[in-house]
């Protein structure tokens, strides 16, 4: 039993508020017609609808264009130089950042287990998990299927297994 889901049933009836807090978010940016959009109604339909239905959360990112995303890493030359080994996910509409309410990890394994993402990423800050990464299938035959943590600036496959944050942020 899923103690978040059965804290919003009544009487046998699911709570109608589980949702997308912040739905147009997953367009914002991306002019209607391009193919990126179309990809982003896929990953609203395959991924955000069926999460949305047992979960609320908030949408951090989605479509980038390549002025945005080069801005957002202008200042750390280390992610700069590991986004211009390959294009975004976020710049082909194929991907969507959130933060969902409740259990994070819970969440991140509910997503693989029941959504069955190209790629599945939790993202971690110093103080435990920040935001998870979620993304279709992609057009770019080099971007491949993964599982993954990112803890502490470093990348790691996901083995069923959970990093320690200590009280001072550290990953154990």
């Amino acid at each position: 039993m899923d103690p978040w889901t059965d804290a919003h049933e009544h009487n046998g009836y699911r709570d109608m508020c589980l949702m997308i807090r912040n739905p147009s978010r997953l367009y914002e940016g991306c002019p209607p017609g391009l193919p990126q959009h179309y990809a982003l109604r896929i990953i609203e339909h395959f991924l955000l609808a069926p999460l949305g239905e047992v979960r609320d959360l908030t949408i951090t990112s989605a479509y980038r264009s390549q002025t945005v995303q080069s801005g957002l890493y202008a200042l750390d030359p280390a992610k700069a130089a590991r986004k211009a080994k390959g294009i975004s996910q976020h710049i082909l509409g194929e991907a969507v950042d959130f933060v969902p309410e409740g259990d994070m990890q819970e969440c991140f394994l509910w997503c693989l287990d029941h959504l069955r993402p190209w790629q599945a990423i939790l993202e971690y800050d110093a103080a435990g998990p920040e935001v998870i990464h979620l993304s279709i299938p992609s057009s770019i035959e080099t971007i491949r299927s993964k599982r993954l943590l990112h803890v502490g600036g470093l990348w790691r496959d996901f083995d069923g297994t959970f990093p320690i944050i200590s009280p001072g942020g550290a990953a154990a």
